[in-house]
């Protein structure tokens, strides 16, 4: 029997002992005779000395984006009305970014569910700006915008009009996001 503690602590539970006879080989046609159960080097159980399953679990340390973060961006993006692919990666120093030519949204790994929501968000206004503009209006637009914040002594992402008319909106909706009903946040304007 399960218990709740196992499922918890995602311990590996095989309901049998030894004397009992399972099916094993390549075929699991081979009827085998159970002397001992332990586990491998990687903490995979093994009976009479051999492995059982043909699978490995990646260690904690090790799973670089989180399946319900990936999963979550990808219905955010979807219901924002976008056909923007979802990849997680590190890319610079930034925490995502927008690729207007290829219409893809590039964010880096992170445990704060919070921020990820504000930088999925964020991205989701260059996309729709993208879209509204089309792509080669957005680039040209952006590109000034950039100029004139340079041009007035600031920085040329962070003084951005398009940067911060972003910000503004990835803080706003992931608020929204967190506080309400999910399907009632998707009536922005643009």
């Amino acid at each position: 029997m399960i218990k709740l503690k196992d499922l918890l602590l995602e311990r590996i539970v095989l309901d049998i002992k030894p004397g009992d006879v399972i099916l094993g080989g390549r075929f699991k046609n081979k009827r085998i005779v159970v002397k001992s159960i332990g586990k491998d080097k990687h903490g995979m159980p093994t009976i009479n000395g051999r492995k059982v399953v043909n699978f490995r679990i990646a260690p904690k340390n090790e799973i670089k984006e989180r399946v319900d973060f990936h999963d979550t961006a990808q219905q955010i993006v979807k219901k924002a009305g976008l056909k923007s692919k979802v990849v997680f990666s590190k890319r610079g120093g930034n925490k995502a970014d927008y690729n207007v030519d290829t219409d893809t949204i590039y964010i880096s790994p992170t445990s704060d569910y919070k921020d990820f929501l504000v930088t999925v968000f964020h991205e989701i206004d260059h996309a729709k700006d993208a879209q509204k503009f089309g792509k080669k209006k957005y680039k040209q637009k952006y590109e000034l915008e950039m100029n004139k914040a340079v041009d007035k002594g600031g920085d040329a992402h962070d003084d951005n009009y398009f940067e911060k008319k972003a910000e503004k909106f990835g803080r706003k909706m992931a608020k929204d996001y967190l506080r309400i009903n999910k399907k009632n946040i998707y009536k922005w304007k643009n």
